[in-house]
C-alpha cells in the first residue's frame, strides 16, 4: 500500500470500512487503535489524512 501511495503521489487515503474487528475501540486511547492502524501503516506515503468510513464490523 505504501508503495502505491509513493507511484500515485496521493494527497489522502479513504477507508472504506472494516477498520476494526472484534470489539472495536472502547476509547480514544485504546491500544488496538495503535496496534492494527498505526503500527501497520508507517509508509512515509501514507503520512496523509485519512477518511474512514463505518462498515458492518466498525
Amino acid at each position: 500500500m505504501g508503495r502505491v501511495g509513493e507511484e500515485l503521489d496521493i494527497d489522502f487515503v479513504v477507508s472504506t470500512g472494516d477498520n476494526f474487528y472484534d470489539t472495536g475501540l472502547t476509547g480514544v486511547d485504546d491500544p488496538a487503535f495503535e496496534q492494527s492502524f498505526t503500527d501497520i501503516y508507517t509508509s512515509k506515503s501514507l503520512q496523509k489524512p485519512w477518511y474512514l468510513g463505518n462498515a458492518f464490523t466498525d
